[in-house]
């Protein structure tokens, strides 16, 4: 299916009882093309397949917003180094700045001590 195909079938299969599992088997299947639309739609129903779809899908922002919101700071390096994926480290340190004061600080050493010039000022 295409990606419109995928979302319209998921809107079916999500109204039944059970639906979830069907959408599910589809995924794993590879039958559903995988978009940030769908992870979206998913995502109130089955938390932990919407990564997997947006994993797919190479919504990297959506992924990282995620972690961010969940604490998980530890894996956003990792999720970006196995993704070669350069995201805006400063903006995800503002945006943990507002969840976690703490987690923030903390994120700011891993990132430092990884990869030191990604916070440096520009001069």
């Amino acid at each position: 299916m295409n990606s419109f195909e995928s979302i319209e079938a998921a809107k079916i299969l999500l109204q039944n009882n059970g639906g979830i599992d069907h959408v599910r088997s589809l995924l794993e299947q590879d039958r559903m093309e995988c978009s940030e639309a769908l992870g979206n739609m998913i995502h109130t129903q089955a938390p932990h397949i919407d990564m997997q779809i947006y994993l797919k899908a190479g919504a990297h922002e959506i992924i990282i917003k995620s972690l961010v919101m969940r604490g998980d700071f530890e894996r956003i390096l990792k999720y970006c180094n196995k993704v070669n994926y350069q995201p805006n480290y400063m903006e995800i340190l503002k945006l943990l700045i507002q969840v976690n004061p703490d987690i923030a600080v903390k994120f700011a050493l891993k990132v430092y001590t990884t990869l030191p010039t990604l916070l440096m000022p520009m001069l």
